[in-house]
């Protein structure tokens, strides 16, 4: 048999060139010629390559509106161009914050009743005025409802009070005299 370069001939057949096997030839060196170009202009064959042209610039985005976000890991595609991730925010309703506030107030305080008279006319009618505002899209409707709801329930405190507790504070007044505040106070809760 004939002997070839990369393969040794042996008792058993042809056997494949391996380069770190001292018993084949060690002159093998695969960069006898030069290291191959990282970027050919010809193949193999001599035939030149053709080159790709560079890709366009993305577009820029249409004016007004933001650009794309990326597309988020688990393979959702991204949403449409224009998509906005939050709704813009509402404007504020400060009618409705303050009914809510002075709702609350007056339904603590019903037990001033002359002086919670101006809170409860001032918080129904903020939260009033609040309600409208969010009919309208001013928002906070569940404040101003609330401060609606605060203030007529100290409305209807300020009424009992002022017809059950006042009429027989003015009786025991005048059956005890200014004197005898601990008689006035034990008459009007005994309601003797």
């Amino acid at each position: 048999m004939p002997h070839t370069e990369g393969t040794t001939v042996s008792e058993q057949g042809p056997q494949e060139f391996r380069p770190n096997d001292p018993s084949t030839d060690g002159d093998f060196d695969p960069y006898r010629y030069g290291r191959p170009d990282p970027n050919p202009s010809v193949d193999a064959f001599g035939r030149p390559i053709p080159t790709a042209p560079a890709p366009a610039p993305p577009a820029p985005p249409p004016v007004g509106t933001w650009p794309p976000p990326t597309a988020p890991s688990g393979g959702w595609p991204p949403p449409p161009p224009g998509y906005y991730p939050y709704p813009p925010p509402r404007p504020s309703n400060g009618m409705a914050t303050a009914g809510l506030v002075l709702g609350i107030v007056a339904l603590a305080l019903c037990w001033l009743t002359v002086l919670d008279i101006p809170l409860v006319i001032l918080g129904i009618t903020f939260a009033a005025v609040g309600l409208k505002r969010a009919k309208r899209g001013a928002g906070s409707r569940g404040m101003a409802l609330t401060g609606l709801i605060c203030s007529l329930a100290a409305a209807v405190l300020v009424t009992v009070i002022l017809i059950i507790v006042v009429p027989k504070y003015i009786d025991c007044y005048h059956k005890y005299g200014s004197d005898n505040t601990e008689q006035i106070r034990q008459c009007v809760i005994n309601g003797n």
